[in-house]
């Protein structure tokens, strides 16, 4: 915003499937001078708790068009949360959640939230999953001629995976 003056309340409104308002509200304010901005954004989310690390929940929050894709690519978020925790120190704070967000800027981290842009959430977790356990399958039946899963699961695995990569 160039001049805050000029526009003091900023609304980014849309509808979720669920029909409530999401909307991001923008109050410009000065002190001594210097022009602050308070964000409030309001939405409703799919949550998934990830785990507790050294009793500290981890959790997941997504819009809900967004539930299986989000929920997919947050699926590792306690590894990285465990490798920094015991490489650089502990972590401060009573608890984490990972939060898709309606951002200009890409993604910005708080005190226990680590805010993701709305486009980050693509669901290619699944993707990496669903091409590991289809060269496992075809690895079981083409190599050791023990199949683990019926033809008819192969399949309907190999469609989902053609299904995302054609999304993405």
């Amino acid at each position: 915003m160039d001049n805050p003056e000029e526009n003091p309340v900023s609304f980014l409104s849309g509808l979720s499937h669920a029909g409530i308002i999401l909307f991001n509200l923008t109050i410009p304010f000065i002190i001594g001078g210097i022009w602050f901005f308070c964000v409030f954004l309001i939405t409703p989310f799919e949550i998934f708790e990830n785990g507790i690390y050294n009793q500290i929940p981890v959790s997941s929050w997504v819009f809900p068009q967004n539930r299986e894709e989000g929920f997919s690519d947050f699926s590792e978020v306690i590894k990285p949360f465990r490798f920094f925790s015991e490489t650089i120190g502990p972590y401060s704070y009573e608890k984490l959640a990972h939060v898709q967000s309606k951002t200009r800027y890409g993604g910005m981290e708080n005190a226990s939230c680590i805010f993701y842009a709305e486009k980050a959430i693509t669901g290619k977790k699944r993707i990496e999953e669903l091409r590991d356990l289809l060269n496992k399958y075809s690895h079981e039946y083409y190599v050791l001629d023990n199949p683990t899963v019926t033809d008819q699961e192969f399949d309907a695995l190999m469609k989902e995976l053609i299904s995302l990569e054609k999304e993405n």
